[in-house]
């Protein structure tokens, strides 16, 4: 929704706000108010169907003026699911580049130690003989 610099409401009507009306004053919302003073707000809120949702409240300055302001909601529900699967994704990738490291180590140890393994060999087979 946006709003002009007296907090009536101007175009795109928005769920969960005051109907979403052309000409109706928000000035005293507090997200509102905070971007007519040229300050934006990040916040969650409740829309009028009791969703919890993301709004962003951005002031439209040129300058220090404030000549409109902003709102952008976004239903909760849905950030929740793509952090979720975000965390899921770095979660395997994550096991991915550990089991990738741990057989690289496995390899290294088994290339480091080769020698000695050749030299125990060798030693035993020394004993043996002797």
């Amino acid at each position: 929704m946006s709003w002009s610099r007296t907090g009536r409401a101007s175009s795109w009507p928005t769920p969960g706000r005051p109907a979403g009306r052309v000409g109706v004053s928000v000035a005293a919302e507090p997200d509102i108010a905070r971007a007519l003073r040229n300050r934006r707000t990040v916040t969650t809120t409740t829309d009028s169907s009791g969703r919890d949702v993301l709004s962003a409240t951005m002031p439209g300055a040129s300058g220090t003026t404030v000549r409109r302001t902003l709102r952008l909601t976004y239903p909760l529900d849905q950030v929740d699911a793509r952090v979720h699967r975000i965390w899921g994704a770095l979660a395997l990738t994550g096991a991915c580049i550990l089991a990738a490291v741990a057989l690289a180590a496995v390899a290294l140890a088994r290339w480091i130690t080769r020698p000695l393994r050749t030299l125990e060999a060798a030693t035993t087979q020394l004993a043996e003989d002797a």
